[in-house]
């Protein structure tokens, strides 16, 4: 539930954020990302999507564009997990610009349905 509403109020031009912070082995993973075997045990990210998605297919008078950026944030260094191998490896910076926040180097991608969307987070991991 608490998913939906982040992207709820992106839908309504809200910046969200869904992230985990905690120690290694307690579950962050797994919150995210879920088990792929049970639909019952999908995590944050693929609910999210599924909701996005279906509120898009509802929205007819709107023009809604889908891009996915996929990050880690260990030890203070920004990973770019969708960064492909024959890729240089970039240092990736936050920074500030007109309000955003904006992690400069970050790989952007465009998902047209739920599908593209999750084979981008399964690519990522």
């Amino acid at each position: 539930d608490c998913v939906s509403q982040i992207v709820d109020k992106a839908l309504n031009g809200y910046n969200g954020t869904v992230m985990a912070y905690g120690q290694t082995g307690a579950g962050k993973t797994f919150t995210i990302t879920g088990s792929t075997e049970n639909f019952q045990e999908r995590g944050m990210i693929p609910r999210a999507l599924s909701h996005l998605f279906q509120s898009i297919s509802t929205m007819i008078e709107s023009s809604v564009t889908v891009r996915v950026s996929y990050m880690e944030i260990y030890n203070e260094i920004l990973t770019d997990l969708l960064a492909t191998e024959d890729e240089e490896p970039k240092t990736l910076t936050i920074s500030e610009d007109d309000g955003m926040t904006i992690v400069k180097g970050l790989n952007v991608r465009l998902a047209n349905n739920e599908e593209e969307a999750l084979n981008l987070l399964f690519e990522g991991e």
